[in-house]
């Protein structure tokens, strides 16, 4: 398993409700951070897991540019041959053409979970 997790959230309360809650959790960091403007240096993590981020961000205001922005900013974040996991509530042809992107490299597959 992973022994390192860094958390972030843009919500300071959401954040701040998390560190109290896990302080018992060794090996977790929780940080207040924009997706859109991740504070890592290059090449950080093996895995980057979003859970419902573009979900929220596809439905503010200038969506599609802070969803290109987001992306980016995980490949940046990704060591060479590192995996974007993404937990999405939307149908796969909402989310398949931000993903599917040359910029990225990445090679996308979709696994559906019965509701």
């Amino acid at each position: 398993g992973y022994n390192s997790i860094a958390n972030i959230d843009i919500s300071k309360v959401c954040i701040d409700q998390m560190v109290e809650k896990y302080r018992e959790k060794s090996g977790m960091t929780w940080q207040h951070m924009n997706a859109c403007a991740l504070d890592f240096p290059d090449d950080t993590f093996d895995v980057v897991m979003d859970k419902g981020t573009m979900d929220s961000i596809l439905c503010g205001e200038g969506s599609t540019t802070n969803v290109g922005k987001m992306l980016a900013e995980v490949t940046r974040v990704l060591k060479p041959n590192g995996v974007f996991f993404m937990v999405s509530y939307s149908s796969p042809d909402n989310r398949l053409s931000y993903l599917e992107n040359d910029d990225y490299h990445w090679k996308v597959g979709v696994h559906t979970v019965a509701k």
